[in-house]
């Protein structure tokens, strides 16, 4: 009704936009279409060595391209990754893995949540 979909505007969009098209294979031509005048601003992860690497072991592993992975797909393997080798290197050194109930965990009259039963890692 404005007009502010006509030349002369620009629209600027968050991350999410860039990462939901980098997901969709191959991206229609026709939302591309819709899309312009549309600056999106977008997390960079440089093509290193790294990457390539990771991508081609993934491609190895899964048979398939990995184009559509976007940043937030490289920081959830990196999260991953690095639970795992901090678990790896805790139980490399002895610990033990034990857990043990919070009392500050209560349950809220009503509530469908069971806070009691969850547990705490005992390490940390």
């Amino acid at each position: 009704n404005l007009g502010m979909m006509t030349s002369g505007y620009v629209w600027i969009a968050t991350d999410w936009l860039p990462s939901k098209l980098d997901s969709i294979e191959p991206v229609d031509a026709n939302t591309l279409n819709l899309l312009q005048g549309v600056i999106a601003l977008r997390h960079h992860t440089p093509d290193t060595n790294l990457k390539k690497s990771f991508f081609s072991r993934l491609k190895n592993i899964s048979g398939t391209e990995t184009s559509s992975f976007n940043s937030y797909a490289l920081y959830a393997y990196d999260s991953v990754w690095l639970a795992a080798y901090a678990l790896d290197t805790f139980l490399k050194e002895g610990g033990n893995i034990s857990f043990s109930s919070d009392p500050k965990l209560i349950d809220t009259k009503g509530s469908m949540l069971h806070l009691s039963s969850l547990r705490v890692f005992d390490g940390g």
